[in-house]
């Protein structure tokens, strides 16, 4: 697991868990690509339902250098 902080954009930090069933931000700016065709329904860990509203890349600096984190649902 890995965080960052992203002020750029107006976040405090991120965590990354190579371990999750899928990555989730509800940030769309900071996409570099997306989908916004892909909408697939995602159940939380609380159990609720929520709504994807497009699946893409994004780009986090790191302090060695850029990681790429692909299939990311924009949750808004």
């Amino acid at each position: 697991m890995a965080s960052h902080n992203f002020s750029s954009h107006g976040l405090n930090s991120w965590l990354i868990d190579s371990g999750c069933t899928s990555h989730m931000t509800n940030f769309l700016s900071i996409f570099s690509s997306i989908d916004k065709s892909i909408q697939p329904k995602v159940k939380l860990g609380n159990g609720d339902i929520v709504q994807a509203l497009g699946k893409g890349e994004i780009s986090i600096s790191t302090k060695k250098d850029m990681m790429i984190v692909k299939d990311v649902l924009y949750i808004p």
